[in-house]
C-alpha cells in the first residue's frame, strides 16, 4: 500500500471510531441533563474535567511514549509494554494511595474517587495507544467504541440506581473503565507481552525523557486556547464570555475533524519521517490539510449567519460576529499540531512544549492589548495571531528535521480570500453579502481544488 493510500485508509478508519463515540457522547447529554439537576450535573462535569487535567500528570504521558516507541524498531513492543505499564502503576497507585490518606485524614472522598478516575482512565489510554503504535488499529478503534458505550450505559444506570446521582455516575464511570482494561488485556492477548523481566531503568528513563515535556505543552496548549475568556471576564464582562463560548463551538468541530485526520497522520509522519521523499511527503499533505481546512472554513462562513439565526437564541445571535477569526485560529492550532507531529516523529518532545509556551506567552499578549481595543472580537483576533505565529516558528524550527515546503502564493491569496468573506459578512444587504460570499467561496475553492485532489504515486 502506497503512503498516500494507508494515510487515507487510516484516516477513514479512525473517523468510523471517532464519529461513533461522538455520536454516543451527544446523544447522552439530553439524557444526563433529563436525569441531573444543573448541580449534580455541573459536579459531574467538573470531575470529568480534573480527570482529564490530571491524567497526564499522573500517568506520565507514558500512553503517548508507548504509541511512540511501539512505531519504532529500536525496543520490541514487549519492552515499551512492559516498562509503560510499569511506570504507569507507580504514578497511579501513589496517586491512589496519597488519595487514601487525605480521605483518612479528612474524611473527604472526593479526591480518593478522582484518584481511582484518573487510575481507570490512564490504563485506558496506555493500551488503546499500545494497539495504535502496533499496527493493531481496528482493535483501537472497537475498545474505543466499547469503553465509549459502557461508560453511557454503566454511568446512566449508577445515576438511576446509585445511591446518589454524583456517586452512581463515578461508579459507572470506574466500572466501565475496569470492564474494558479487562476486555483489552484479555481479547488482545497483550498480557503475554507483559514481562517483569524487561523492566529497565535505563528504558524507563528514556520513555520519560519523551514524555515528561508533553505534561506542560498539554496545559499550555489548552491554555492557549482559554486563556482568553478571563481577559474577557475583566475587560468585558460575563456576557463577553457567553458570546464568546458560543462562538467557538463553530470552530470546535473543525478541530473535531482534524483531530481523526491527526491520529492517522501521527503513524504515517513517524513511519515516513526517514524516508527519502520525506520532506515531499510532509510538504504535499501539508499542502493537502491547508486546502481542505480553508475550504471547510469558507463553507462555514458562507452558512453563518443563517446558521446562528437557527441554532442559537436571539440573545446569542451576535456571537456569528466573532466566529471568524476563531475559523481562521482554528486552522493555524490544527497546521501548528500537524507540523508539531515532526517533534513527535524526531522524538523531540522539549521543542513541542517551548513553542507552545512561545504561543501562550503571545495569546496572552494579544488579549491583553486587542480585548480592551476591540472587545470579544480581540479574543477571536489575538487568538489567530497567537496560533500564527507558533505555526510560522514550528515550520522554520523543523527545517532542520523535515523541511515542509509551503506555497505562499496560494496560502496568502486563500488567506485574503477568507478575509474578504469574514467582512462581507457585514454587508447589511441580504443579497449583496450572499452574491459576494458565494463568488468568494467560488474564488477560494478553484484556488485550492487542484491541491485537495491531488494523487501522487508513492
Amino acid at each position: 500500500m502506497n503512503k498516500n493510500k494507508k494515510l487515507l485508509n487510516n484516516t477513514l478508519i479512525f473517523a468510523i471510531g471517532s464519529i461513533g463515540t461522538k455520536l454516543i457522547n451527544i446523544l447522552m447529554v439530553p439524557i444526563y441533563t433529563y436525569l441531573m439537576t444543573k448541580s449534580q450535573y455541573g459536579s459531574v462535569d467538573l470531575f470529568i474535567t480534573t480527570i482529564n487535567m490530571l491524567a497526564p500528570i499522573v500517568g506520565f504521558s507514558i500512553a503517548d511514549a508507548v504509541f511512540r516507541f511501539t512505531l519504532d524498531d529500536e525496543y520490541d513492543s514487549d519492552t515499551v509494554l512492559s516498562n509503560g505499564v510499569a511506570l504507569t502503576l507507580f504514578g497511579t497507585v501513589a496517586f491512589v494511595f496519597a488519595s487514601g490518606l487525605f480521605y483518612i485524614i479528612t474524611g473527604r472522598p472526593n479526591l480518593l474517587f478522582i484518584a481511582v478516575m484518573v487510575m481507570a482512565n490512564v490504563f485506558v489510554m496506555l493500551f488503546l495507544n499500545y494497539f495504535r503504535g502496533t499496527g493493531l488499529i481496528r482493535l483501537f478503534i472497537v475498545f474505543s467504541l466499547i469503553f465509549t458505550a459502557l461508560n453511557a450505559l454503566l454511568t446512566a444506570f449508577g445515576i438511576i440506581y446509585g445511591p446518589t446521582h454524583v456517586t452512581g455516575f463515578i461508579i459507572g464511570y470506574i466500572l466501565s473503565a475496569i470492564i474494558t482494561i479487562f476486555l483489552m488485556v484479555v481479547c488482545s492477548k497483550c498480557y503475554r507481552q507483559i514481562k517483569i523481566a524487561k523492566i529497565k531503568k535505563p528504558i524507563m528513563r528514556e520513555l520519560l525523557m519523551y514524555s515528561v515535556p508533553l505534561i506542560p505543552n498539554a496545559f499550555a496548549w489548552w491554555f492557549t486556547q482559554d486563556a482568553a475568556k478571563f481577559f474577557i471576564l475583566i475587560f468585558v464582562g460575563a456576557s463577553g464570555n457567553g458570546l464568546y463560548a458560543v462562538a467557538s463551538k463553530v470552530p470546535a468541530l473543525v478541530t473535531i475533524f482534524y483531530g481523526i485526520f491527526s491520529q492517522a497522520w501521527q503513524i504515517s509522519a513517524v513511519d515516513e519521517f526517514k524516508s527519502e521523499d520525506a520532506s515531499e511527503f510532509y510538504s504535499e499533505t501539508f499542502a493537502k490539510l491547508f486546502s481542505w481546512l480553508i475550504v471547510v472554513v469558507a463553507l462555514a462562513l458562507l452558512v453563518l449567519r443563517p446558521l446562528m439565526g437557527v441554532i442559537v437564541q436571539a440573545s446569542y445571535y451576535d456571537a456569528w460576529q466573532n466566529i471568524g477569526f476563531l475559523l481562521v485560529s482554528a486552522v493555524f492550532s490544527n497546521l501548528s499540531a500537524f507540523v508539531g507531529t515532526t517533534y513527535i516523529a524526531a522524538k523531540q518532545t522539549r521543542d513541542i512544549m517551548t513553542t507552545t509556551f512561545i504561543g501562550l506567552i503571545a495569546n496572552l499578549v494579544f488579549s491583553v492589548i486587542l480585548i480592551p481595543i476591540f472587545g470579544v472580537q480581540g479574543a477571536g483576533l489575538g487568538s489567530m495571531l497567537g496560533f500564527a505565529l507558533v505555526l510560522w516558528i514550528r515550520i522554520v524550527k523543523t527545517k532542520k528535521l523535515v523541511p515542509i515546503k509551503v506555497n505562499l502564493l496560494t496560502t496568502l491569496t486563500s488567506l485574503s480570500i477568507v478575509f474578504a468573506m469574514i467582512a462581507a459578512n457585514y454587508i447589511p444587504e441580504v443579497p449583496v453579502r450572499y452574491i459576494s460570499l458565494v463568488v468568494l467561496l467560488v474564488l477560494v475553492t478553484l484556488l485550492n481544488v487542484r491541491t485537495m485532489l491531488l494523487r501522487k504515486k508513492g
